[in-house]
């Protein structure tokens, strides 16, 4: 994952790699019309193909996650954000940031164990932004 003060320059261009790099896939397979769609195509093109596995492991499953976090974030939406951050834990641990993977592990299992009223004035006073959409 990416991390320091350069966050937001490095995330911008991950995800404007892999939107190109995924513009072919999409536009050879008109039957994809959905973000649900992408990840059986991707599945089924690594199945083929080594070098399409590793690029669908190391760099288009970890920008969908960063993508998911802070869309959850933006948009206030806890349980996207939970299990974005569910997401990302495997790539702590492979990273070597057991300080991440041990307070990532805490904030879930503390943040699920909080009643629903609690999540909802999390929701209502916790945002960034409040129009949902691709920007965020």
């Amino acid at each position: 994952m990416v991390s320091g003060k350069k966050y937001p320059q490095n995330f911008r261009a991950l995800r404007i790699l892999t939107e190109e790099m995924l513009r072919n896939l999409l536009q050879q397979n008109p039957e994809i019309t959905s973000i649900d769609d992408l990840p059986n195509c991707l599945n089924e093109r690594s199945e083929r193909s080594k070098t399409t596995q590793l690029w669908r492991d190391t760099l288009v499953n970890g920008v969908f996650i960063m993508t998911a976090f802070v869309r959850g974030a933006h948009e206030q939406d806890v349980p996207l954000q939970l299990a974005a951050v569910k997401a990302r834990l495997p790539y702590f641990a492979a990273a070597g940031c057991h300080n991440y993977l041990r307070y990532g592990s805490f904030y879930i299992h503390y943040m699920e164990s909080l009643p629903a009223e609690c999540l909802k004035q999390l929701k209502n006073d916790c945002g960034l932004r409040l129009i949902p959409g691709l920007n965020n």
